[in-house]
């Protein structure tokens, strides 16, 4: 089977709570701009804009928490040409670039994500907090502009690309590789 470094780089991770907002400014950029990141205490979405990293916790701090290394489990930067994933194993804190080339198959999905209410606008940041109400209320707050108008229409989704790989003995395919792409209402 082919291996997945033709489409992966490794990188270096911040080790330390002090390393990590001086790692983001490296790894963001206008051709990465979007932040999506699990954490024991919730998920935070975040963006680049003209003043740098803007996070979901700093416009509604009770619902998305602090961006932070204690507590992070896993954090997607990423945007149309490629993604930089920082996770966490038993030893410390890994970190690769994920990128299309080397000739790989891949195809796109977009999956639908929550929201078909908008709870409020922050329309200067780009973003909008959206709640499920047909799932009791779940919210988070998402780093696009979106109408209650578009809500109805259309669903919000994260864009994803999956590299195939083939077993070259028995011809089967499989999902290698994801990486996380864009976010868009559709």
């Amino acid at each position: 089977m082919a291996e997945t470094r033709k489409w992966s780089e490794p990188l270096d991770a911040p080790q330390a709570e002090t390393n990590l907002p001086g790692w983001l400014g490296k790894q963001l950029n206008t051709q990465r701009p979007w932040l999506l990141a699990h954490a024991d205490d919730g998920v935070i979405w975040g963006k680049i804009g003209a003043n740098g990293l803007i996070t979901s916790h700093q416009l509604v701090p009770q619902l998305s928490p602090l961006l932070r290394l204690v507590t992070l489990q896993q954090l997607f930067l990423f945007g149309a040409d490629d993604e930089v994933r920082l996770w966490r194993d038993e030893d410390g804190w890994l970190a690769c670039r994920i990128s299309d080339g080397g000739g790989a198959e891949a195809f796109d999905e977009a999956q639908i994500l929550w929201g078909d209410k908008v709870v409020r606008d922050f329309t200067a940041e780009g973003f909008t907090h959206v709640r499920e109400e047909k799932q009791g209320g779940m919210d988070h707050v998402v780093p696009l502009k979106v109408t209650n108008a578009e809500l109805k229409a259309r669903q919000l989704r994260l864009c994803v690309r999956h590299f195939i790989d083939y077993d070259e003995q028995t011809g089967e395919s499989r999902i290698a590789l994801s990486r996380l792409t864009g976010v868009e209402i559709k």
